[in-house]
């Protein structure tokens, strides 16, 4: 109670009665029948039963005025989830009739070959335990699929994140998205309620090397390494090298030609790879992480410009599509961050479709820069992100340039 700030009066449960039938039918009929003999409490019905929770939990909980206006918690199950709530989805294999069909074909049990999965992809109990922590034990979303199947997912999950759940090849082949009936890029994050529709493609070239970034989950991050090993050497060296040149244009480098044979040398060699072909290479197949590769080939100063007062101050140009509420979306994106905003200008393209913002931002670390930049690509809209070398890099003109209020 002191925990969760709640006071005597607000524990519903102190009276609790059982309910176990023997099938799903039977525990909407009890319902009904308790619902008719007492006035329930507005907000007290949680039907676990149309959506588990998580760890596979099934029951329908409801709180009534009971007898003498005392407030009374029933929880109705059948006798199968009975035993799984009580027992773990082990009790099953021991209790369950045999003529049943195997309770490993069932949905409720595929968290627990999610854990099986983890297990056998992870090198380390280290990391499996932090995988662990990540995909099972986070806190939930629970987003729908056109066909009204519910999906529950760790929050922070993106569209690629709930095509892998879903099905290996739906993320292989995803091209784009629809949330709500609004399209939006496969970096977009869900929240609890939207409905999501996958587009894809046949004609797909599958993942590519920056969704490591974008995605969220192990199972998704998983796949797609598994996916980028299996591509043959060439094309790894060449999605790394694409990869790496758009992280460089993104900090306001002229790309691959910023680098030095020097640069390239003691990068391969801090890898222990034997080329730095090898190291593109390893860099496609998601292999080597581009932040750990970043931090080889540049100091931190170099990466987001020199510190004043441990404060470095950096221009980032945002080019997204015009919608509303974008700078809002943007605005909080940073200010979760803690990022303060020093300046602010907008200029909109001739076609009205697309808007070029330009952010002065006081950045404390380079950890904080790139947590920035991953969570600023996650918004609905944004097309490109560059940090500007100097503000006189991009100096919007003064007729087609303005102050944009925070919408």
């Amino acid at each position: 109670m002191l925990r969760s700030g709640k006071s005597f009066r607000d524990i519903y449960d102190l009276i609790g009665i059982r309910v176990i039938v023997n099938d799903l039918g039977t525990c909407y009929q009890a319902l009904g029948v308790i619902h008719q003999a007492f006035r329930p409490k507005i907000g007290r019905l949680k039907d676990y039963i149309a959506i588990p929770k998580h760890n596979g939990y099934q029951s329908i909980h409801t709180t009534v005025f009971g007898l003498d206006g005392v407030l009374t918690e029933f929880q109705i199950r059948t006798y199968d989830m009975h035993l799984e709530n009580e027992y773990g989805v082990a009790a099953h294999y021991f209790y369950s009739d045999k003529k049943k069909k195997s309770p490993k074909k069932d949905k409720k049990y595929l968290w627990v070959q999610r854990i099986l999965d983890l297990q056998r992809s992870t090198s380390s109990n280290q990391k499996f335990m932090e995988d662990l922590k990540l995909d099972i034990f986070e806190d939930r979303i629970f987003v729908f699929t056109p066909k009204g199947d519910v999906v529950d997912l760790p929050v922070g999950s993106t569209v690629i994140d709930l095509a892998y759940h879903i099905h290996s090849d739906l993320g292989m082949l995803a091209v784009g998205a629809k949330v709500n009936g609004r399209p939006v890029p496969l970096s977009t994050r869900l929240s609890s309620g939207d409905t999501v529709h996958v587009e894809t493609s046949e004609e797909s070239e599958g993942p590519e090397v920056e969704w490591l970034d974008l995605a969220h989950t192990s199972l998704a991050k998983t796949r797609i390494r598994e996916f980028l090993k299996e591509k043959n050497r060439t094309d790894s060296i060449q999605a790394g090298e694409d990869a790496l040149d758009y992280e460089l244009h993104v900090l306001g480098t002229p790309g691959l030609n910023a680098l030095s044979d020097l640069q390239k040398v003691m990068a391969f060699e801090r890898f222990a790879k034997s080329s730095w072909e090898e190291l593109l290479n390893e860099l496609g197949r998601g292999s080597v992480d581009m932040k750990d590769l970043l931090h080889v080939l540049f100091t931190e100063d170099e990466l987001i410009g020199k510190s004043k007062d441990d404060m470095h101050l950096v221009h980032l140009e945002v080019f997204t599509q015009n919608r509303l509420g974008l700078l809002r979306d943007l605005s909080n994106v940073l200010a979760k961050l803690n990022i303060n905003i020093r300046g602010l200008t907008a200029e909109q393209s001739k076609n009205v479709e697309t808007v070029s913002i330009l952010f002065v931002l006081e950045i404390i670390s380079l950890t904080q820069f790139e947590s920035m930049l991953r969570e600023l690509r996650k918004v609905s809209g944004v097309l490109k992100i560059v940090r500007l070398q100097t503000p006189e890099s991009k100096t919007p003109s003064s007729k087609r340039s303005r102050k944009v209020r925070a919408q």
